[in-house]
C-alpha cells in the first residue's frame, strides 16, 4: 500500500550509511550482509559493531572446531581417506546438521588496499591539474563557486568534503572536461592519464568487477 503519514500499519525506514554517527542515532536495528546471509542485530552502531567482533570470533572458533573434526575423522579412518570421501563426509555432516557449509571456509577480513605509485619525475615537477580564477554555476542557477585557482601536483592527495550540493562533483567534471567552467580555465597536463570512477553511472560499470578492482585497474 502506499506510504502515507495516516496510515495506521507500522512502518520499517530502510537506510544505507556510511557514517557511523549517524547509523547509531537513527537505527534500531542493524542488518550486516555477510556469507551470503543476512545478520540481523539490535541497538545502535556501537552495539552492533562489538557484536559482529563477537559473531566473527565465534566464526573463527567453529571453522578450527571443524578443521580438528576433520583431522580426527582422516586419522580414525581405516585405509586411505581421499579428498573424495573427505569431501563425501562432510556433505553427510552438514545435511545431518552436525556442520554449517558457512564455516567450513576461514573467514577473512574485507580489508582494502590502494597502492599510489611513485609518478615519474616528468610529473612530479610540473603542475597536474591547474585552475585558474575558474567560475562555475549551472544555467539558471546561482554560481556554485567564483574566482577559485589551485593546483594539484604528483604527490598531492586530495579528498573533497562538503554537504551534499556544494559542488564537489562538479569540481571533478571541471577537472575531466565533462563541464566547462562559465569563466576562467582548467588545464590538465597533457602527459597525464585521469581514471574516474562513479557510483552513480551504474550502467557503465563493468558487472564482472568490484567496485575495487574497477579503482584498481584505472
Amino acid at each position: 500500500s502506499q506510504y502515507n503519514q495516516t496510515s495506521k500499519k507500522k512502518k520499517i525506514r530502510i537506510v544505507v550509511s556510511h557514517d557511523a554517527g549517524f547509523l547509531d542515532s537513527l537505527c534500531s536495528h542493524m542488518v550486516l550482509i555477510e556469507n551470503r546471509r543476512l545478520n540481523y542485530f539490535t541497538g545502535g552502531y556501537p552495539k552492533f559493531a562489538y557484536q559482529v567482533e563477537q559473531m566473527h570470533v565465534k566464526a573463527d572458533k567453529k571453522y578450527e572446531d571443524y578443521k580438528k573434526l576433520i583431522s580426527a575423522k582422516k586419522a580414525s579412518a581405516k585405509g586411505s581417506f581421499s579428498k573424495e570421501d573427505e569431501d563425501e563426509w562432510v556433505r553427510e555432516q552438514i545435511k545431518i546438521g552436525r556442520m554449517d557449509e558457512a564455516f567450513l571456509t576461514r573467514r577473512r577480513d574485507y580489508v582494502v588496499k590502494f597502492p599510489f605509485p611513485t609518478p615519474p619525475s616528468v610529473l612530479r615537477d610540473e603542475a597536474l591539474i591547474t585552475f585558474d580564477n575558474v567560475s562555475f554555476g549551472y544555467p539558471g542557477c546561482p554560481e556554485l563557486f567564483s574566482g577559485i585557482s589551485f593546483s594539484l601536483w604528483g604527490d598531492t592527495r586530495v579528498t573533497l568534503c562538503g554537504p551534499n550540493g556544494v559542488g564537489k562533483t562538479t569540481i571533478l567534471n571541471l577537472i575531466t572536461g565533462a563541464l566547462t567552467p562559465t569563466k576562467g580555465t582548467v588545464t590538465v597536463n597533457r602527459r597525464m592519464r585521469i581514471g574516474r570512477y562513479n557510483q552513480h553511472f551504474v550502467d557503465t560499470l563493468p558487472m564482472d568487477k568490484t567496485p575495487v578492482q574497477l579503482m584498481m585497474g584505472l
